[in-house]
């Protein structure tokens, strides 16, 4: 089976037929039937080939009637990828990032803000993107509104352009997901990232593995009214998290005082600061009463004892992603909470930092360590969602000073990146790009 890609400028000729399509005798090798099928993500048209002496122009050009360049929503005079397989000529790499339920925020302020530095891979890769809300769709055209970035103008415009193929999902909550996702795969599409188990479900699952059990944090879901008294009776430390959210939000670390009836509670439900309360067992247990936490989904979750450095714990998130089959850590970086505070995450105020910072001589060490890890709990993952598709995922582990050894604290399916930035772009950058890259190689390029 013969296959090459070429960069080519799609043109159009006055009196040509719609149905059919030029190209230049140079690609005439790779052709091997008089019809064939021109792709451009999830819309495609068949039309009849044939040829012209390409002296005619100085860039490689394909000609196409301007309504099937209308239809395919191609520009005149920007140049684009073809994928020649047979009887088949793929426009790419054409990549959809799936962006949530509020399309009223979408506009193209919001994609420079977000998007605008992972756009420098379609100068370089010549990658397409298209960012889109499910709200914009229409599934029986096979196209939708989207934000697409001009090389030309460096700028993000509206317009309506065919559905890719393969979609990126950037948000993880729509309403109606599940649907477009059957829909998008009986078209013959591709959705990764497609699904964010909850902490507890991940939990459940892992806690069967027998290596993975090992690694685990004792986790309760609270759906009883006893459970948060037992805890309090049994255990000195615990903290609260809820099931679903992430970045820190809505946690509350619980310490019982030494010489006291009292308890420390560390309250971040709201802020980035912890909001300290000294409270008895009595008024603690009506306090989470009054907040109606059991009926919100919440874990209690052993307190890990994690390592400081400079007198402030810290923990390691592990970027895991794919660009080919296989998993791999194209990032790492440490996250240390703010003076006087327990919360690492980035967005909390927390601070990053390389490893080697923190392990010194014995960083190659513990390098090979989390990566033999996060990659058994991406298989694993894998193995349990088979109906899924994963690429990238975002791994918290903290350093048990009683085990001296690294534990899971939860994974995330949309991990925040910039902070690779503050100390390693290289990184960064990696971690950026890889998901296109996956992407465009899906689609054969």
């Amino acid at each position: 089976m013969m296959s090459a890609t070429f960069s080519v400028v799609f043109r159009s000729k006055i009196k040509q037929k719609e149905e059919t399509i030029l190209v230049p005798t140079c690609l005439r090798k790779w052709f091997t039937y008089k019809q064939i099928q021109l792709s451009y993500g999830l819309a495609s048209c068949n039309l009849t080939i044939s040829y012209y002496d390409e002296r005619e122009n100085d860039s490689l050009s394909i000609y196409v009637h301007k309504n099937v360049q209308k239809e395919l929503a191609l520009h005149k005079k920007e140049s684009y990828q073809v994928r020649v397989d047979q009887n088949e000529l793929t426009i790419g790499p054409y990549i959809g990032l799936l962006l949530g339920d509020q399309p009223a925020n979408y506009t193209a302020a919001f994609m420079k803000e977000h998007y605008e530095e992972r756009m420098k891979l379609q100068t370089q890769l010549g990658v397409r993107v298209a960012a889109f809300s499910i709200k914009w769709v229409d599934l029986e055209q096979t196209k939708t509104k989207a934000l697409t970035y001009c090389v030309e103008t460096k700028k993000w415009k509206e317009e309506v352009v065919p559905i890719p193929k393969i979609i990126y999902r950037r948000h993880l909550r729509q309403d109606e997901f599940n649907a477009f996702k059957k829909q998008i795969i009986q078209k013959g599409g591709t959705i990764f990232n497609s699904n964010r188990p909850d902490k507890w479900e991940l939990h459940a699952y892992f806690s069967e593995d027998s290596t993975l059990k090992s690694v685990l944090p004792e986790t309760e879901k609270w759906t009883k009214e006893g459970q948060l008294e037992r805890w309090l009776q049994e255990k000195p430390k615990f903290v609260l998290k809820p099931i679903l959210n992430s970045q820190g939000r809505g946690i509350y670390m619980i310490t019982k005082l030494k010489q006291s009836n009292q308890f420390l509670v560390y309250d971040y439900a709201k802020t980035d600061q912890a909001i300290k309360r000294k409270l008895t067992k009595k008024a603690l247990l009506r306090f989470f009463h009054k907040r109606k936490l059991r009926s919100k989904d919440y874990l209690i979750q052993e307190w890990i004892s994690l390592k400081k450095w400079e007198s402030r714990p810290f923990d390691v998130r592990v970027f895991l992603q794919k660009e080919t089959t296989n998993w791999q850590v194209n990032g790492i970086e440490c996250r240390q909470a703010q003076v006087k505070q327990l919360i690492t995450n980035f967005s909390k105020g927390g601070r990053v930092l390389p490893l080697n910072e923190i392990f010194g001589g014995n960083t190659k060490v513990k390098e090979a360590e989390i990566e033999q890890l996060c990659v058994e709990i991406a298989n694993k993952i894998e193995s349990i969602y088979q109906d899924d598709h994963f690429a990238e995922l975002g791994i918290d582990l903290a350093f048990d000073v009683k085990q001296k050894r690294f534990v899971l604290i939860e994974v995330n399916f949309r991990p925040g990146y910039k902070g690779l930035k503050l100390f390693d772009e290289d990184a960064y950058y990696r971690v950026a790009w890889s998901p296109f890259k996956y992407a465009a190689k899906m689609e054969g390029f």
